[in-house]
């Protein structure tokens, strides 16, 4: 497999502080050591990408289909990226919520789509956004039929909402036939998370979204015993932030390794994700064993 070994060469060394500077580690290390993990993590998905499609290591994937699968995994490169971008000024905490939960659910589709080989579940990815296309659609041209006109910027809109149909190749009929995607829970349970996961990237994961009580207490408002006030100062990413998107990611690009590649070709590439994997729990771990130990009420 000189590709696949060609590619190994060339994937993003692992984060390695010695056992005895861990040992020291205070909470800024443990950012900095999160922040070289989620960058790793990045640049390896950004490596995956020069996978073409006519590879010999690659079984036979569809044009569409492959566009759309490293798109995502494009996708997920350049949240990460971004989330570097905010990191990297020690602030943004609220900021860096809301690029994770867009991240996380990228990362959790990608690794749906590819849990199965079956053409359905692919046609309901693509009907799922252009089953709001096609009521936006709709509105247009009833707003049209009622002016009596069209205006510039309605051609462009429709022009934009037919080229994604177009693209996607299913007819527009078909669009509201096709059966709906499942919830994210659903999802998230067929890769294999736990239902707690959900609640964790999902339910918590929504108060930096929509502004919730919760979300202004972790990020806007100080509570000093009965007093609240409004924080003057930025926040700082959380470890955790920059570790679990990490993790997450990892089992994307595994399960996009996995679906694109041909058997024999698998192993290597999948040891190589592993310890990646590995590496980053045991440095979790170690962050995060002082929150482990038992806690006694006072």
């Amino acid at each position: 497999m000189s590709e696949g070994l060609d590619l190994l060469q060339e994937l993003p060394p692992l984060p390695t502080p010695t056992e005895g500077e861990l040992a020291k580690y205070d909470y800024k290390d443990w950012i900095g050591l999160f922040f070289e993990w989620h960058r790793t993590v990045g640049l390896l998905a950004i490596c995956f990408l020069f996978l073409i499609r006519e590879s010999p290591a690659l079984r036979k994937i569809s044009k569409l289909r492959y566009i759309a699968l490293t798109a995502l995994l494009s996708r997920i490169s350049r949240l990460m990226m971004a989330n570097l971008r905010l990191a990297s000024e020690d602030r943004h905490f609220e900021a860096i919520s809301i690029v994770d939960r867009s991240l996380h659910e990228t990362a959790i589709k990608l690794s749906w789509l590819c849990r199965s080989k079956d053409p359905d579940r692919f046609e309901r990815y693509l009907s799922d956004g252009l089953r709001n296309d096609l009521e936006f659609r709709n509105h247009i041209l009833a707003n049209v039929e009622t002016r009596g006109h069209q205006i510039a910027i309605e051609t462009r809109m429709l022009e934009s909402i037919d080229r994604s149909i177009r693209t996607s190749g299913i007819a527009k009929e078909e669009i509201p036939k096709i059966k709906k995607l499942p919830s994210l829970e659903t999802m998230m349970r067929e890769v294999g998370f736990r239902d707690l996961a959900y609640v964790v990237v999902q339910r918590m994961g929504s108060h930096a979204v929509h502004g919730t009580w919760t979300g202004l207490l972790a990020s806007t408002i100080d509570v000093e015993k009965s007093t609240l006030s409004l924080r003057s100062e930025f926040n700082s990413p959380h470890p955790n932030q920059l570790m679990f998107s990490s993790l997450m990611v990892l089992r994307a690009i595994s399960a996009f390794c996995n679906f694109v590649m041909r058997k024999e070709h698998k192993i290597e590439i999948e040891a190589a994700i592993e310890q990646y994997r590995t590496k980053l729990l045991r440095h979790n771990s170690l962050m995060a064993a002082v929150d482990l130990s038992p806690s006694f009420p006072p």
